[in-house]
């Protein structure tokens, strides 16, 4: 990994906690230029216990299992000509943009910046994962690039919570509106 910037809590949860969640929001500056390339920047959010049916301990991802990257299904943040109504095409692939580009404005990763092109962005994305009550966990986030050190990207993440009703699944879903 090149450029990667972490976090590792290592906490004890609530005796009654069945399991928690974050929300976060990824911006790349490898949208759209380099999609379905080498250069792929990415966020995991590691659990440690690895939670039951998981092959690792990454708990991020989109429906398909893929993690959080430029690549992922859940990048609806972006904008190219002719968007909208039409969807943008970036690596052969076909993006619906379909939250439009305005969340990228001031944040350095839209048109408004001094190279005047959009990048793109999930939105805000709610991951959740079960706990056993009263026990210890680490969980590591961290935003890497797998390719090069020279495009970045940034995740922010906010809204931790704790869970305490049965039947907590690993899963990352748009946070409602």
């Amino acid at each position: 990994p090149h450029d990667s910037t972490g976090v590792e809590l290592t906490v004890r949860t609530p005796s009654n906690a069945t399991g928690f969640s974050f929300d976060f929001d990824f911006f790349t500056y490898e949208w759209p230029g380099f999609v379905c390339s080498t250069y792929n920047d990415f966020f995991v959010a590691i659990l440690d216990p690895i939670p039951m049916g998981q092959t690792d301990g990454n708990i991020s991802f989109d429906s398909a299992g893929n993690p959080i990257s430029v690549n992922n299904a859940l990048l609806e943040v972006c904008g190219c000509p002719g968007n909208p109504p039409n969807p943008c095409t970036a690596g052969g692939k076909i993006f619906n943009c379909s939250l439009g580009n305005i969340e990228l404005i001031q944040t350095g990763f839209g048109f408004d910046t001094e190279f005047g092109q959009d990048h793109g962005a999930t939105s805000w994305l709610r991951t959740q994962a079960p706990v056993e009550g009263g026990t210890e966990m680490k969980l590591r986030l961290a935003t890497y690039d797998s390719g090069d050190g020279v495009l970045n990207s940034t995740t922010l993440v906010d809204n931790f919570k704790w869970i305490a009703k049965p039947g907590v699944m690993v899963g990352t879903d748009p946070v409602p509106q």
